[in-house]
């Protein structure tokens, strides 16, 4: 059975695995490519710098 809603859900601190570089910023690279088709995705560097600062949602709300 599938989920009624599809969703994505990301945890940046890695506290249980590092998962960053192989889950949360490919996923997060291709939810972009179907969101903002025409925009270069970012660099994992910057994106790991900007979910400590500003955080994750200013990273959306404000700089994507």
């Amino acid at each position: 059975m599938g989920l009624k809603y599809k969703c994505l859900i990301l945890d940046h601190d890695d506290t249980g695995v590092k998962s960053t570089p192989g889950i949360h910023y490919p996923s997060f690279v291709e939810a972009l490519k179907d969101l903002r088709p025409n925009d270069d995705p970012i660099v994992f560097e910057d994106f790991v710098r900007y979910c400590f600062h500003p955080g994750f949602s200013s990273l959306c709300k404000d700089i994507i």
